[in-house]
């Protein structure tokens, strides 16, 4: 499933990234720093890779390079956050590291 939102990163910056899969409606979403939500049909099922891995990718560029960068923390959920939930993790650019 590919969602996608412009960016256009800065080096030595920290970003909120939050991404949720919805498998009633079938709705991929994506908010960076708790702003507007981009979404994406999604129609299947989510399970394990061949090496269950998880991978975070982010895409820029033509033609398409990889950025490097490095995830310092990573909270999962078993549900889809509200936005008052997710303004509480953003912190105003802070963040909020478990537990709270």
């Amino acid at each position: 499933v590919t969602v996608s939102q412009a960016l256009v990163p800065v080096a030595d910056q920290w970003y909120f990234f939050q991404v949720s899969y919805d498998a009633v409606t079938e709705v991929a979403t994506i908010s960076i720093n708790a702003g507007a939500k981009s979404t994406s049909a999604a129609a299947g099922t989510m399970a394990n890779s061949t090496f269950g891995q998880l991978t975070i990718d982010f895409l820029s560029g033509t033609p398409v390079t990889s950025a490097i960068a490095v995830v310092d923390e990573l909270g999962l959920w078993n549900s889809n956050l509200n936005t008052a939930t997710l303004a509480f993790l953003y912190n105003g650019g802070a963040g909020r590291t478990y537990p709270f």
